[in-house]
């Protein structure tokens, strides 16, 4: 069983998260909190392409097996890292969502706009905090978040249009197999022409790269498939890229797309992408009432 989230639909519940409205308790809760945090699910490793120069913030999810009944009772979630990778971040209790199988979801940004140009960190291991706030007293657990690299380069001078793309992958059963899709439209007067992406994940390898007439998932048949990775002046094209993975590991994942305008060679940054593999439920926030 899969469940695909897409990008539209998962924006809304990252800015519902980012906490607003923070309110002071008035008194003291009386709710009994279990004595240990839950499990954390989070990527084992990531990899992410960016230009710094005219960037946005990239957002990692990190789901928590914990009761949603006592995070409604905290004043506040806080996130921080102690590396330079992801950047801080403060939740209202009440505003953390259960995704799926009961999990919470905490979303955890990277602010690519921070880093230097041609940065090219490999291979760092990074930790996020998470600190549970009540009562004016604070918890705090350290979630591990695997092995990063990250690189930056300049921002090209001419590139294709994001059209699409499939924001997150949730799955329930361990597969080899995962699709990276998204679109891309050609706003110029010359022909763009796909070359590959590329990225440094040990262990993932692209196995094939299809392509269809189409700028989202929706056109995505037999009768749109092209042979040609080429995308004609004011034309979109609708990539899918089969992923060989390691079926124990989530990923974050940020390639680089390399393309030619005319004859000139490009490289821009693809749009981002989350395996994460959910195999066992949180009972706890599916219990009926």
């Amino acid at each position: 069983m899969k469940k695909v989230l897409m990008a539209l639909f998962l924006l809304p519940f990252i800015l519902l998260l980012l906490i607003g409205d923070q309110e002071v308790p008035q008194k003291r809760s009386t709710i009994s909190e279990p004595t240990d945090w839950g499990k954390f699910v989070a990527p084992m490793m990531g990899y992410v392409y960016g230009t710094p120069e005219k960037d946005e913030t990239l957002y990692v999810m990190i789901y928590w097996c914990y009761p949603k009944k006592y995070v409604n009772g905290s004043l506040a979630i806080g996130l921080s890292s102690l590396m330079e990778i992801f950047s801080s971040a403060s939740y209202n209790g009440r505003h953390v969502p259960v995704f799926y199988r009961g999990y919470l979801g905490l979303a955890v940004p990277i602010n690519v706009s921070r880093f230097p140009v041609l940065l090219d960190a490999k291979y760092i291991d990074a930790t996020v905090s998470v600190h549970l706030m009540r009562n004016y007293n604070e918890s705090i657990v350290k979630v591990y978040m695997g092995n990063w690299t990250l690189e930056t380069g300049k921002l090209p001078k001419m590139m294709p249009n994001i059209t699409s793309y499939t924001l997150e992958s949730i799955e329930f059963t361990r597969n080899w197999i995962v699709t990276y899709k998204f679109g891309l439209y050609n706003p110029y007067n010359v022909t763009i022409k796909f070359l590959n992406i590329s990225f440094e994940l040990p262990g993932i390898k692209v196995l094939n790269i299809t392509v269809y007439n189409a700028s989202t998932f929706y056109g995505v048949n037999e009768t749109t498939k092209v042979n040609d990775f080429s995308i004609p002046p004011g034309e979109s094209r609708y990539f899918v890229i089969t992923l060989l993975n390691d079926p124990e590991v989530n990923f974050f994942l940020r390639p680089k797309i390399e393309y030619l305008v005319g004859s000139e060679k490009y490289i821009m940054p693809g749009p981002p992408f989350q395996l994460t593999y959910l195999k066992k439920e949180c009972w706890v926030n599916m219990k009926k009432n």
